[in-house]
């Protein structure tokens, strides 16, 4: 059985003339808070779950403490050393998701910066500013990307990312230390 439809008419919107620059601009920035958005929603994940497992391996080896079955003490440790090899992978890779959109939004507004100084004027960068960036009082029109460049007084600046990983290393080496304790009196047995 056929249906006989009528089309609609279809009434085109019609959007007022803008110029070429300003419809890109305006475009530009958007994929700019779009990436400034990803990178911090990278950077919640990122903390949210090590924080998470520090609560866990905090908690389980307070358990293990308290154990005598040296097996089942030695599978919990192991199991846990197994989901912060997870976690460290998992922490490499939400690195390079925020490092990915952080450049991104930064070469965005490098660019953007570039266009307004060389037309004296940018409308969109101009409403960026006065709308996104009035949220964040702690920042303006010259938003820092790079922050070790403003502690140049330092010798080493540590990244975020850089604690996150030696966070994961100090994981491993608590777990080691935990499996050696389990198995102190073996050892002991052993080199004793």
């Amino acid at each position: 059985m056929k249906q006989s439809a009528q089309a609609a008419p279809v009434t085109e919107f019609v959007a007022p003339p803008l110029q070429a620059d300003e419809v890109s601009e305006t475009f530009l920035m958007e994929i700019m808070k779009e990436n400034l958005n990803q990178a911090r929603h990278a950077e919640n994940e990122r903390m949210m779950f090590v924080t998470l497992f520090a609560a866990l391996v905090g908690g389980v080896l307070a358990v293990v403490a308290e154990m005598d079955n040296i097996f089942f003490a030695s599978f919990i440790i192991v199991l846990l050393l197994v989901l912060n090899y997870i976690c460290y992978e998992l922490t490499k890779r939400w690195n390079n998701v925020f490092k990915a959109h952080w450049s991104m939004a930064k070469r965005i507004s490098c660019y953007l910066a570039e266009r307004s100084a060389e037309n004296g004027f940018s409308p969109a960068y101009e409403i960026f500013t006065e709308t996104y960036l009035s949220q964040y009082p702690h920042l303006n029109r010259y938003f820092c990307f790079d922050n070790s460049r403003n502690h140049t007084g330092r010798r080493r600046y540590i990244r975020t990312a850089q604690l996150f990983s030696l966070f994961n290393i100090c994981i491993f080496v608590l777990l080691g230390l935990s499996l050696l304790y389990v198995h102190r009196a073996f050892l002991a047995e052993l080199f004793f």
